[in-house]
């Protein structure tokens, strides 16, 4: 969105960094809580989730956000990481909290979607 909103709005400000920590984390999410094929809700998938809202807040939100927001605003990094680091850290639980209910919830619809998908019905087209 960060690149289609700065093609169709050139006045507005755009710095790649920010849509480099969106690659990022959607690729860690991908990858830690997508196996086999399935979203399968359950303990080991609470400890995975539990595990990569850690290291995406640790590594992208604290670590790679932090620097963006220094590049953009010239602020210094002791005054800003506190406040970041306690706002992300109240932040984690809730994010566990709501997407291991939405994931528990829409658990199916994933899986028969990605069955869709794997039985070429577009192929067709």
């Amino acid at each position: 969105s960060d690149i289609i909103g700065r093609l169709l709005f050139p006045m507005s400000y755009f710095f790649p960094g920010f849509t480099l920590s969106a690659g990022v984390t959607g690729y860690l999410y991908g990858k830690f809580l997508y196996t086999n094929g399935k979203v399968e809700v359950s303990k080991k998938f609470l400890l995975k989730l539990i595990l990569c809202v850690i290291i995406v807040t640790l590594v992208v939100n604290v670590g790679l956000n932090t620097i963006w927001v220094m590049l953009t605003t010239d602020k210094v990094w002791r005054v800003i990481l506190p406040i970041r680091f306690l706002k992300h850290a109240v932040m984690m639980p809730v994010e566990v909290v709501v997407m291991y209910d939405l994931t528990s919830k829409l658990q199916s619809s994933i899986n028969r979607y990605k069955g869709i998908m794997d039985n070429d019905l577009f192929e067709e087209c």
